[in-house]
This record gives structure tokens, C-alpha cells and sequence, in this order.
């Protein structure tokens, strides 16, 4: 088992342990799987066809991406030199704890402007 960090729309996230399997990482994600990169060795997987689904935006997985909006459920691994998932270790799971404890008074914020966004294309 792996340990990574599960961050949903409803703004919850927590520690979770997950076996590396393609059925495990679509059913956390709701979908068909997307990685993309957050720093370092360190990946999100997100749902693939969220935007086309119409999933809710995830303040928090937005927040630590920052290149585009994330939808969906999201989960944070740890990935080696040759891209394949491995546990986070306890001081990266305690660092993106932090940047995501510091910044849920942004979440509803970053809804309303994903909202204004989605109304316009």
C-alpha cells in the first residue's frame, strides 16, 4: 500500500493509503486518470474528462496546480525517476498539509471566480 493525500470539491482532504492499481486510482478519481505534475516527484491524479463531465472545481488541488483550474476529486502521490507511483513521504505529506491548511479561507473565493469563468466560454 501507498500513502498519498486525497483532496475532494467539498474542500476535505485527508491522509489515505491506496493499492497502485488502475481500478483503485480511477474509482478515487471518479474516472478515467490524468497526472499532472504539482513539484518535484510529486504528481496529482485527477479525472481525465472532469471538465467535460461538468465536475466542481477543487479549491485546494486548484491551489496547489496553479496552472489551471482542477475539477474533480484529486489525489496526491509521490512519483519516482521513473514515473511510477510511490508513498509520499511524511515530510512532503506534512508540507502539502500545510499549504493546504493555510489556504482553505481562499476556497470559496477561487469557486466564484471558476464560476465566472465557466459562464463565459
Amino acid at each position: 500500500m501507498l500513502k498519498g493525500i486525497k483532496i475532494t470539491t467539498q474542500d476535505k482532504f485527508e491522509v489515505v493509503e491506496y493499492e497502485d492499481k488502475l481500478e483503485v486510482l480511477q474509482q478515487m478519481v471518479g474516472g478515467l486518470i490524468e497526472y499532472v505534475p504539482v513539484c518535484n516527484n510529486i504528481d496529482m491524479i485527477i479525472n481525465d474528462e472532469g471538465k467535460l463531465e461538468g465536475l466542481d472545481i477543487n479549491p485546494l488541488a486548484t491551489i496547489l496546480f496553479s496552472y489551471d483550474y482542477i475539477v474533480g476529486d484529486a489525489l496526491i502521490v509521490g512519483i519516482n525517476d521513473e514515473g511510477e507511483n510511490i508513498s509520499l513521504t511524511d515530510k512532503e505529506i506534512e508540507r502539502i498539509l500545510f499549504v493546504i491548511k493555510n489556504n482553505l479561507k481562499n476556497c470559496e473565493g477561487i469557486r466564484e471566480k471558476y464560476d465566472k469563468i465557466k459562464y463565459e466560454i
